[in-house]
């Protein structure tokens, strides 16, 4: 286990292993990804730091690392 990499500061943005998001996806069938960035979303839409969430359908199935 890398260590030091989980607990550095050097950025708040982790992705979630796509071997692990893909098997929740089986189940939940996820719409958006509600915490990422374009580089590491899981799903076709999602949210980054800069949206506006509060515009945004929470009605859809909703992933977030």
């Amino acid at each position: 286990m890398n260590s030091d990499l989980m607990f550095s500061k050097a950025s708040d943005e982790w992705s979630t292993p796509y071997d692990f998001w893909r098997e929740l996806d089986k189940e939940f069938m996820f719409d958006l990804d509600a915490a990422a960035s374009a580089a590491n979303t899981k799903c076709g839409e999602w949210l980054d730091i800069a949206s506006d969430a509060l515009t945004r359908d929470w009605s859809l199935v909703l992933f977030t690392n």
